[in-house]
């Protein structure tokens, strides 16, 4: 169960809307989400991660798992308002350690859902869909869906619903090559493209995956045109300025302070890491349990 706080109600908010959430968190593990202007939230959050990190043992960098905190989340901005936008795009690609899955689930904080297809062909993914959709209470109760027509169908039904309506959707489908791989792909496809228009757009897929997620879209285009589309995305290493923004921000804000002088170690670093996020985390991440210790 998530817990829903207004960050700006209260007295000394957000402030201490912060502090008590973060404690929380950390005492009784809870999920909380904080609802208020993300601007300002994000500033507060900075200056008490600031203020309070250099007095606490704490590593914001993570060796395991896609989804990466708010505050974490760096660069990608692009990226990020094409999978939000109705009209950009529906196909993400690349390598691993890219930060695919971690897009995707930074998207997902504003209006969608993420589900992973691993190893799932296309006749498979309609209950996945179906059950993941139900456990975030999109529908009261699984509607036991066994095939695309009536997953579509339930959704454009649960969108259309006068008295409880589902404004908008955004699904997110990671690791979907094995599914783009189906004979009747093209076709689901279709269907999903179908579904978003009778939805005036209110309903969005993003299929994220490796290269052969590219491979595939492009092959399809010779037998369909819907295809055209899709808009491929691809993802790439990030730029000098991301790159570092990752590595200083947080190092910094646990009392770690990088000097003008260090410029050509950071380059090193990033370049060790090939500007892939992943391996940034990972480095950075043994670096202050180095320290630490």
């Amino acid at each position: 169960m998530k817990i829903v706080i207004d960050g700006f109600g209260g007295d000394n908010a957000p402030d201490e809307v912060l502090k008590g959430a973060a404690l929380a968190v950390k005492e009784l593990g809870i999920d909380i989400a904080i609802t208020g202007d993300e601007k300002i939230l994000m500033e507060r959050m900075k200056a008490l991660l600031q203020a309070a990190l250099p007095f606490g043992r704490l590593n914001p960098y993570q060796i395991s798992g896609a989804a990466v905190p708010p505050e974490m989340f760096m660069g990608r901005r692009e990226e990020l308002n094409s999978i939000l936008n109705p009209n950009g795009t529906h196909i993400i690609y690349g390598g691993r350690q890219l930060g695919k899955s971690a897009l995707l689930y930074r998207a997902m904080g504003y209006w969608g859902v993420v589900i992973s297809l691993l190893n799932q062909s296309s006749a498979e993914v309609p209950a996945t869909i179906c059950q993941e959709l139900a456990q975030i209470h999109f529908f009261p109760e699984d509607p036991q869906c066994t095939d695309w027509d009536s997953l579509c169908t339930a959704i454009r039904e649960r969108m259309s619903d006068e008295e409880t309506p589902v404004h908008r959707l955004l699904l997110l489908l990671d690791e979907a090559d094995a599914f783009t791989k189906s004979a009747d792909s093209n076709l689901v496809i279709d269907q999903l493209l179908n579904l978003q228009a009778v939805t005036d757009n209110r309903f969005k897929f993003v299929l994220a995956g490796l290269h052969n997620v590219l491979r595939y879209s492009r092959q399809a285009l010779d037998d369909n045109q819907s295809f055209i589309r899709l808009s491929p995305t691809c993802i790439k290493p990030l730029k000098y300025v991301e790159g570092s923004e990752l590595l200083e921000k947080p190092l910094f804000y646990l009392g770690f302070r990088m000097q003008p002088e260090h410029v050509a170690l950071i380059s090193q670093i990033l370049s060790t890491c090939n500007y892939y996020p992943g391996l940034i985390h990972y480095y950075a991440y043994h670096l202050i349990d180095n320290m630490a210790n």
